[in-house]
């Protein structure tokens, strides 16, 4: 199974039924992560981090975004290269 795949699967089991949306999810993570500062390969962080951030705007639909660097907390649980 490509990283990929794998990252879509976990997405899918994370959004439950909202599962349809796994694949764009992952693809709008890797959108927001590697191009920009630099090109990189997409990583599972990037997955969690905007996951989290969609999770966010989910509680409240009027939420444009966050003071919180919710990046810093992903990378204190979600290693660099898993």
């Amino acid at each position: 199974m490509s990283k990929r795949a794998l990252y879509q699967n976990i997405v899918a089991d994370r959004l439950g039924p909202q599962a349809v949306r796994a694949d764009e999810l992952v693809r709008r993570a890797e959108e927001s992560f590697t191009d920009w500062p630099v090109d990189r390969n997409l990583q599972f962080r990037h997955v969690v981090h905007y996951l989290v951030f969609y999770e966010y705007t989910l509680l409240d639909p009027a939420r444009r975004g966050t003071m919180t660097n919710m990046g810093v907390v992903v990378a204190q649980v979600v290693p660099e290269d898993f």
